[in-house]
């Protein structure tokens, strides 16, 4: 590990590498450090910075601070920043491919969930990593059959069906992002795997009957036994009505 500190040489904003939120609006924003670079800094309670250099782990910088690189520090690094705060996503499962009660009537449900990144590491290494990486390899792939000179069109084609923004889709040049688009992506079908299981023995007429607080609760202690080991948490999770077939 590196020993991080603060320094008051750099007086400018514009002297450090730093997460420009206007501009690139995600959870995540990968920067690969340049030799141009002075140094970085890391808002207090808003970020957290994970620090690498040839791929492995130099840091992880938690607090707020200023940093000015080494000569020796540069080479094959990046930053790679992480919101610390909780995110919030709408969530919803249509009915005609939802969940089947035990008395096999098709269910659908919506609600609004908020989950907070617990472990940077696990986040990055385990989830951000594969997804951008298929992110990646179905553009090459596109490119390859379709040729590098289509690239914008496939690109634009990716971002229209992925319901993206033009921006958001920097992940497949440098820096990139992991958008809470790409969050929800993720943990729609853990979700839905979740409340198939819970209800696979459950009618219909029970599943109303339940105590909501009740069946949120446990359904928040089933999602996080399935997305702790990314480095995640889900803070609350609530469902705002059912969508069942008229009878």
């Amino acid at each position: 590990m590196v020993h991080t500190r603060n320094i008051g040489g750099l007086k400018k904003m514009t002297d450090l590498i730093n997460w420009d939120y206007r501009k690139n609006k995600g959870i995540v924003w990968c920067y690969p450090i340049d030799k141009k670079d002075k140094g970085f800094m890391v808002r207090q309670g808003q970020e957290i910075a994970i620090w690498l250099q040839k791929g492995r782990l130099l840091d992880v910088i938690m607090d707020g601070f200023s940093y000015e690189f080494k000569s020796n520090e540069k080479e094959n690094s990046e930053l790679i920043y992480v919101k610390s705060g909780e995110v919030r996503l709408q969530w919803g499962i249509p009915m005609r491919n939802g969940i089947v009660t035990a008395d096999q009537i098709m269910i659908g449900c919506h609600g609004v969930l908020t989950l907070k990144i617990t472990s940077p590491q696990d986040f990055i290494f385990n989830l951000v990593s594969s997804e951008t990486c298929v992110f990646i390899e179905d553009l090459e792939k596109e490119m390859f059959i379709q040729g590098e000179k289509k690239r914008d069109e496939i690109i634009k084609q990716s971002v229209q069906k992925d319901n993206l923004k033009i921006q958001d889709a920097k992940r497949l040049e440098e820096p990139y992002l992991f958008t809470q688009q790409d969050m929800k992506k993720w943990v729609l079908p853990v979700l839905k795997q979740v409340l198939r299981e819970k209800f696979a023995g459950t009618k219909l007429e029970d599943i109303q009957a339940f105590d909501a607080k009740q069946l949120e609760q446990e359904l928040r202690i089933l999602m996080n036994k399935e997305i702790g080991k990314w480095g995640l948490e889900l803070i609350s999770f609530t469902i705002i009505g059912w969508n069942i077939p008229s009878r």
